[in-house]
């Protein structure tokens, strides 16, 4: 599986980028990426620590990851 999930990017602009990953990267030869394992989440919103030791990680964490249940990509 992969997640991505920028700092300061909403949801919104890193699906809209999504294209610029295989220009970078050796994308398509990922296994997640062939088994449609990829996903986006809002970095800030669920990756972002506030201070050492703790996260903003919410316990609903993969549906928020998912898109309502489906991969991004």
């Amino acid at each position: 599986m992969v997640v991505v999930k920028p700092c300061g990017y909403p949801v919104e602009r890193t699906l809209a980028e999504l294209e610029l990953l295989p220009q970078v990267l050796p994308w398509a030869s990922w296994p997640a990426v062939q088994a449609g394992q990829v996903f986006v989440a809002d970095g800030t919103a669920y990756f972002t620590a506030l201070a050492p030791g703790s996260s903003t990680l919410p316990s609903s964490w993969p549906p928020a990851c998912t898109l309502g249940g489906s991969p991004a990509i």
